[in-house]
């Protein structure tokens, strides 16, 4: 007969288990480094391979491996020429 507590404890162990797995696939991993750096090894979690990446995107910036923000300063400066166009010709 199962309690009410040891059935949420199974669905707590399914829900880490799930959990994990969705944590583990969503992850990239970046280096920050003024230099050239040698080639990492990829990263195994949970038996998920954690991708390296130049770039990863952290609250809405686009970081890169030498913090140089250039990938984000063009991914801004290309919406908001997008947007000006839009609205280009409400202003005229």
């Amino acid at each position: 007969m199962f309690t009410a507590s040891g059935f949420r404890n199974v669905g707590r162990e399914a829900f880490l288990d799930e959990g994990w797995q969705h944590i583990a696939s969503n992850t990239e991993l970046i280096l920050f480094t003024k230099r050239r750096p040698p080639v990492p090894q990829p990263l195994q979690f949970q038996n998920v391979t954690i991708p390296w990446s130049n770039t990863v995107k952290y609250l809405g910036l686009l970081l890169d491996s030498k913090l140089l923000f250039m990938k984000h300063l063009q991914t801004v400066l290309h919406t908001a020429t997008g947007t000006f166009l839009k609205i280009f010709p409400l202003l005229t």
